[in-house]
């Protein structure tokens, strides 16, 4: 081992060791008070957090994605009859403004995303153009309901996207097919029914999976602490899948061709996908959403007593953004043109993983876990992250160390 690894590791064992020191000045947790005898309960009450990010984060991402995806399945179904170029522009635009909720939804991709499999079926990528020519070439009528049982990347976003724009981004309307109209028809109404699926997922009048975070203990979750874990293992996730020498940015920057390697390669969108990534991240963190601002991972790491720490992580989500929109152009333009820029935002989130990582330790450690059978808890002193991987184009984990 080199020696400025050991000076590494030192220091690094310094700075945690301050970090989750819990001396006499520090400031006590603030316990959960019972409304009906107002006394004080002797274990700590974060189901404000909980259920800020829940209500007022996810499912309300999720209820905007469902609405923009309808709104694209309108503009779809009109293009046979309305095939001009306004209308071809329309359709793009639609598509761009449904993934913006669909990226910034890629921090809390467990639960029914992850179960029900809808993340792949949204959102496999790069696209594998076998699946889509047997579909376009094939014989049979191409419906929603035919594209369900399809393989992942024979639909979702990717698809529409192809659909849309062509290989090189410069599809016109009289390039369109008649077949090619109903693939889009259909592929974009099986998106819907996903988005639908979904949203439908985590209401209290659908599935309500909301009730495993705000419903303590059950068969998924047995304490408030396993659900603050799972939320921040979902930045890490993402945080992650950008960073990593095999993500979103490190793919295409060190691929032979990296605009096959891009997530959204026909709309030159990637750039903006990384964007809205980081904004999943800032909206969790900061327990805010759209116009709406409430209690989130921030506010609980201040209560826990070290607004230091969350400063630090809130300056480097902004450092990530910052970096992210700096690099010049499109993704692929930015990796041909100024590489150092692109290997700069690869590193700020990389660096905001790292921190991230470091909330996971300080919340296990200062979260004061119910009281449970040891065969129940949870393991959330862990650092490893379970993080979402794409194998076999089926949405897997892995442990990331």
């Amino acid at each position: 081992m080199k020696i400025t690894q050991k000076l590494y590791i030192i220091c690094s064992l310094i700075t945690i060791g301050g970090l989750f020191s819990c001396s006499d000045d520090d400031p006590p947790i603030v316990r959960g008070t019972d409304p009906k005898t107002n006394t004080t309960s002797s274990t700590p009450d974060f189901s404000a957090y909980i259920s800020n990010i829940t209500n007022n984060v996810i499912i309300k991402t999720y209820a905007d994605l469902d609405k923009k995806a309808q709104e694209l399945v309108d503009l779809s179904n009109n293009f046979s009859t309305q095939s001009n170029a306004t209308a071809l522009e329309g359709l793009r635009q639609a598509w761009r403004d449904t993934r913006v909720p669909w990226e910034e939804s890629e921090s809390f991709l467990y639960g029914p995303a992850e179960t029900e499999e809808i993340d792949p079926a949204i959102d496999s990528w790069p696209l594998e153009f076998s699946f889509y020519n047997a579909v376009l070439n094939g014989t049979e009528p191409i419906t929603a309901n035919a594209l369900k049982d399809s393989n992942e990347h024979a639909k979702g976003f990717h698809t529409i996207e192809y659909l849309l724009w062509g290989l090189d981004g410069d599809k016109t309307v009289s390039d369109f097919t008649e077949r090619e109209i109903m693939y889009l028809q259909a592929a974009t109404q099986n998106l819907r029914n996903n988005t639908q699926t979904l949203y439908n997922a985590w209401q209290a009048g659908g599935e309500n999976y909301a009730a495993n975070f705000l419903k303590l203990p059950n068969k998924k979750y047995t304490s408030q602490k396993g659900v603050i874990i799972q939320m921040v293992e979902g930045l890490a996730a993402i945080a992650d899948e950008i960073s990593n020498n095999e993500g979103k940015i490190a793919g295409p920057l060190n691929a032979e061709n990296p605009k096959e390697e891009e997530e959204s390669r026909f709309s030159d969108n990637s750039k903006t996908d990384l964007i809205n990534n980081i904004k999943s991240i800032r909206n969790v963190y900061l327990g805010d959403y759209g116009d709406k601002q409430g209690l989130g991972i921030s506010e609980l790491i201040i209560k826990l007593g070290n607004p230091t720490f969350d400063n630090t992580i809130k300056t480097e989500i902004s450092d990530a953004l910052n970096a992210i929109q700096a690099m010049p152009g499109t993704l692929s333009n930015a990796i041909a043109n100024n590489r150092v820029m692109v290997e700069a935002a690869q590193e700020s989130v990389s660096t905001l993983l790292n921190s991230i990582k470091t909330a996971k330790q300080f919340l296990s450690i200062h979260i004061v876990n119910e009281k449970l059978p040891e065969k129940q808890r949870v393991n959330t002193n862990s650092n490893n992250v379970l993080r979402p991987k794409r194998d076999g184009n089926r949405l897997k984990h892995r442990v990331m160390e």
